[in-house]
């Protein structure tokens, strides 16, 4: 009778155990590892956006967007600084905006050309809350800007964007975004920030006392080449 009851105790305490287990990991799965379809569809919208960030393409970034949010779409946040843009502000500004921004991308072999580029790099993808249609979303970034005629390149800024996804018409979209850029001379904390490590080149202190005045505020092509002591 006592040997049973170790057998039936024992039993119940592996069983505990694995539940506690299976538990953990699936709270572990839901809050990072994106191997869910929701996360996967979410992570491709992002990634979308990053690929547009780099190529300056108006279109692809205001289509990240959700085009008539309910509140302004994007707030900059830069110490004690912070800016909201409306859809329309936004749209104007990145338009305007484009032709300087390609014109600094052409290749330097090109009349006017400086083979400007940015980078743009992600950290891992933080669920804050996720459901089936929307869903707040953390990502840490580093920008990277280059230029092929100066055979330089530089990590110019870091922080975290928070993103407040909706799912509309089965397409996911940012409602609202608020990038979080790391004041001058701050690389902010591992838990993150965590792109990679600091780079010795960061030029933040030469060009952030400026307001952000365009688009997303995300690179500055001009800033960058003055920065390197040419124009």
């Amino acid at each position: 009778m006592r040997t049973l009851l170790k057998r039936l105790f024992l039993f119940l305490g592996i069983s505990g155990i694995l539940l506690i287990m299976a538990g953990c990991n699936l709270k572990v799965s839901l809050g990072g590892s994106g191997d869910t379809e929701t996360t996967r569809e979410i992570e491709k919208s992002i990634n979308s956006f990053k690929a547009a960030v780099e190529a300056y393409d108006v279109e692809g970034m205001l289509g990240f967007l959700e085009e008539n949010p309910p509140e302004d779409p994007l707030t900059i946040v830069e110490g004690n600084d912070r800016y909201d843009k409306t859809y329309e502000t936004l749209k104007t500004e990145l338009e305007e905006d484009a032709p300087y921004q390609l014109t600094w991308r052409k290749p330097s072999t090109e009349e006017g050309g400086w083979g400007y580029t940015l980078t743009m790099q992600l950290g891992t993808v933080i669920f804050t809350r996720l459901g089936t249609s929307g869903a707040n979303v953390v990502v840490p970034f580093s920008i990277i800007e280059a230029s092929e005629k100066l055979s330089h390149e530089a990590e110019t800024d870091r922080g975290h964007m928070v993103y407040s996804m909706v799912k509309l018409q089965g397409t996911w979209r940012c409602r609202h975004m608020t990038i979080h850029f790391n004041p001058a001379g701050n690389t902010g904390s591992a838990s993150i920030n965590s792109v990679g490590p600091a780079s010795s080149q960061v030029i933040s202190k030469a060009r952030y006392n400026k307001k952000r005045a365009k688009g997303f505020g995300l690179g500055d092509p001009e800033a960058f080449i003055e920065t390197t002591g040419h124009k």
